[in-house]
């Protein structure tokens, strides 16, 4: 088994392992040559310096010559480390945020040998070992797989979270180290017809993302289809929802938010009605995914608003 760095022959052979891999996946996101193109091997402006694609951190795993499986992860640098473990001292952190092996290979070592290539890589780069961590919030679709809301690339609403049944592969990723961490759990609701809110007027804007307090607005750092549900007082920004077309006729809440000012004034509530009202004619079911251990309030909300549990979710670490 040889474990090399991606090379674009491999192209074919990755797109056709990702489409029979994550295909019976929640919100499965065929993968074609113009996607991998846009989504994979396109260069990003964050806004803080640009981050390319890099051909190292995609680990191909070769069976003579054979594609059986890959890993893509990369590295987290001190600010990022800072933001992602509060508390912590670490100056630097690899990420695992996507694992794929075809089902013939599966059990033979595949998946370890690409964990530990990865690891190596990362350390190789870095100039000595650093910790390595699943990736479970970057690649979520809910969150706007880290740029903005468009739908998720590797399956899961939580990047490597996994389906909270899904035994081997929670077996696997603890046999490489990784612990789990909390529960996310995905709420879904049926839209429908609603009163219009008699507690703020609520605008809707295409593709923004409201400074929350102000009457500005800043875009998203990608071209998406989303939609803000921006809730006004006093001609000013005191909540905002944003949600967008997730697959099919599921649409997804990437956010939700309330000035710290209007807390507790049911701002929240009325954009969801606003939200379930608006898409009667377009979807079938919205859905979001919650954090009930960081956020019990939201699950409230959500819950108050008619969502139902449609899935759950372990995140790892």
């Amino acid at each position: 088994m040889r474990y090399e760095s991606y090379r674009s022959v491999d192209r074919p052979a990755l797109i056709q392992l990702w489409n029979d891999v994550f295909r019976e996946q929640r919100h499965f996101l065929p993968m074609t040559e113009q996607l991998w193109r846009e989504r994979i091997e396109r260069t990003l402006d964050s806004g803080g310096g640009d981050t390319a694609f890099e051909p190292e951190l995609l680990r191909v795993a070769h069976d003579d010559q054979q594609v059986v499986g890959f890993a893509h992860g990369g590295e987290w640098h001190e600010a990022w480390c800072r933001a992602l473990f509060p508390g912590t001292r670490l100056r630097a952190a690899g990420y695992l945020a996507c694992i794929a092996v075809t089902p013939a290979a599966r059990r033979s070592g595949v998946g370890r040998g690409l964990v530990a290539s990865l690891r190596a890589t990362i350390d190789q780069r870095a100039g000595a070992s650093v910790p390595l961590r699943v990736d479970g919030r970057m690649f979520n679709p809910y969150y706007g797989n880290g740029r903005a809301p468009t739908a998720p690339l590797w399956g899961t609403p939580e990047g490597l979270a996994v389906a909270a049944g899904d035994a081997a592969m929670r077996a696997f990723l603890a046999d490489c180290g990784f612990l789990e961490h909390q529960t996310a759990v995905a709420l879904a609701a049926t839209p429908s017809a609603g009163r219009a809110s008699q507690r703020c007027k609520i605008e809707v804007r295409d593709d923004c993302s409201p400074v929350l307090g102000t009457d500005l607005t800043e875009p998203f750092l990608e071209t998406n289809r989303s939609r803000t549900w921006l809730a006004l007082r006093d001609g000013e920004a005191a909540g905002a929802l944003v949600a967008y077309p997730l697959s099919g006729r599921v649409w997804g809440i990437h956010s939700l938010q309330v000035h710290p000012d209007h807390e507790g004034s049911g701002l929240g509530s009325a954009l969801i009605s606003r939200l379930l009202s608006d898409l009667v004619e377009v979807a079938d079911s919205v859905e979001v995914l919650t954090l009930p251990e960081e956020s019990p309030g939201a699950l409230h909300l959500y819950s108050k608003a008619g969502f139902q549990p449609v899935a759950d979710w372990l995140i790892f670490t």
